[in-house]
């Protein structure tokens, strides 16, 4: 997952000579995990950096709020690829080795009904995610642009022209979306608070991938090292 790598070092297969790839189980299906889990742990240490940052201001809490938005999309994509992954045997629970924390978050993830912060994670992929309303985006630039984002962050080129920007569309659905009409000074805790109700969730579901591409590799014979230094 690249945690401990240095910014030039690098992981690689090692695989026997002479093997193919369409030979080894599972091999496109763990390739999509392993992506995902990058994705998830990058969220993670994103959120992580910022969190050390300490900068006040309405630039940081809007990243910290996307952050929460970028971590639920890829935990609900982690989730389908779990799903499909054990209804065509790539992954099972087994591969958990009896950890049990890890147990009851497949155990969550699996289950009928659906686990309700499951499904609030769901819900925020699917609703934010899925669309793109260039009305709601001027609100916000606007909004922004009259009350107080003093950093022109999300404004465009000349101030106050609307931004038709897809990376900072689900967080203006959702400010408009579950809390009506912005207050100036509040929208930023009601909306982290409730990407805070799911917060846990990403680092569990990084360490659930993470023991489930490490019990792959074992069984396939394969190793993945972390390498020193540039890419050739």
């Amino acid at each position: 997952n690249g945690q401990n790598a240095s910014p030039t070092s690098h992981e690689q297969f090692h695989l026997v000579r002479g093997t193919k790839l369409d030979t080894i189980e599972h091999f496109p299906y763990m390739l999509q995990l392993m992506a995902c889990l990058e994705a998830v742990h990058s969220g993670v240490r994103w959120g992580v950096h910022l969190e050390c940052l300490h900068e006040p201001g309405i630039v940081n809490k809007l990243d910290h709020i996307m952050v929460g938005f970028v971590c639920a999309g890829w935990c609900a994509e982690a989730f389908r690829l779990l799903k499909e992954g054990e209804k065509t045997r790539a992954v099972s629970r087994t591969m958990l080795g009896g950890n049990k924390d890890q147990e009851a978050l497949w155990d969550r993830i699996f289950a009928k009904p659906p686990d309700q912060v499951i499904s609030k994670v769901h819900r925020i992929r699917d609703k934010y995610f899925g669309h793109f309303d260039q009305k709601i985006m001027k609100k916000f630039v606007d909004w922004q642009d009259k009350n107080g984002a003093q950093e022109l962050f999300f404004v465009g080129i000349p101030p106050g022209k609307s931004l038709d920007c897809r990376f900072t569309w689900p967080m203006a659905a959702c400010l408009f979306d579950l809390h009506g009409e912005p207050v100036n000074g509040g929208f930023g805790k009601r909306v982290a608070d409730h990407l805070d109700s799911v917060m846990d969730i990403f680092a569990q579901t990084g360490n659930l991938l993470q023991t489930l591409v490490g019990s792959w590799l074992d069984k396939s014979g394969l190793k993945l090292e972390l390498v020193a230094g540039g890419r050739d």
